[in-house]
């Protein structure tokens, strides 16, 4: 896949411009066994198994453009009965808002999705789009916001 990016993205770029990649994560899973693989280029897994979040790192590069070697790790997780996973882009913790117009955080992105325990799938997009449009008030949005969640 990142060779087949890295040709799509640049297969018409003249010399002199800069090549680009990108950060994702992907996932796949054995329904019947519960057991999860995932990869990540720049961008983590979040896992809330028990009441705590496991944050599951992907790769130091990105998918696409990079300058050396690369190697993306394949985690393997077995999953039990009310899990949840996340796969998000670094979008809602980077925007901006707040009292001093700081950007939200990463801390505080994973105590939000902790916080979203006992919640149903609507309840989480909907609690996750008022906190954002709450922190974020009458700043733009910077950036792409995506996440992406599973129940066990």
């Amino acid at each position: 896949m990142d060779e087949l990016l890295f040709d799509s993205l640049n297969k018409n770029n003249p010399e002199d411009i800069r090549y680009d990649g990108m950060d994702i994560s992907l996932c796949a899973i054995n329904k019947k066994t519960n057991v999860l693989e995932f990869a990540g280029a720049m961008r983590p897994l979040f896992l809330v198994s028990d009441k705590e979040l496991i944050e599951i790192k992907g790769s130091k590069y990105p998918v696409g453009y990079y300058f050396d070697k690369k190697y993306f790790a394949l985690n393997t997780i077995q999953l039990k009965e009310g899990d949840r996973v996340y796969l998000t882009t670094d979008g809602y913790a980077d925007q901006f808002g707040g009292n001093n117009n700081k950007k939200l955080n990463r801390k505080a992105f994973k105590e939000l999705l902790l916080s979203l325990e006992g919640m149903d799938a609507d309840e989480q997009s909907s609690f996750l789009d008022y906190s954002l449009r709450n922190w974020k008030q009458d700043e733009e949005q910077t950036d792409d916001i995506l996440i992406i969640s599973f129940f066990i």
